[in-house]
């Protein structure tokens, strides 16, 4: 069995740093912008407070329903808000987010 490596974001951009994990950089940008927009689709808006707080949201109901870090999760979206939703959920799997949300 192959051991799991960390999700990291290497050079995303020139005032991120080096080693941050997916879960980091949207814990980051979401305390530091999070009445700016994150994503528009159609007529929605969703701010970064608004997007972390679904991301934490099903996080939370993955564990709930028994996901454990190392599991693996098949998406299958269409270009919508709701694949980055799902996507990011899943890769706090991948941090040590994944930890404090054990006990939600």
């Amino acid at each position: 069995m192959t051991k799991l490596k960390m999700s990291y974001c290497h050079r995303f951009g020139s005032n991120m740093e080096k080693g941050l994990t997916f879960g980091d950089m949207l814990e980051k940008t979401a305390s530091h912008f999070a009445d700016n927009t994150a994503i528009i689709f159609g007529d929605k808006h969703y701010t970064y407070g608004e997007f972390k707080h679904m991301v934490d949201s099903l996080a939370a109901a993955l564990v709930k329903l028994g996901l454990r870090r190392g599991d693996r999760v098949g998406l299958l979206f269409p270009d919508w808000p709701e694949c980055n939703i799902a996507l990011y959920a899943c890769l706090l799997y991948t941090s040590d987010a994944a930890d404090e949300l054990d006990g939600v």
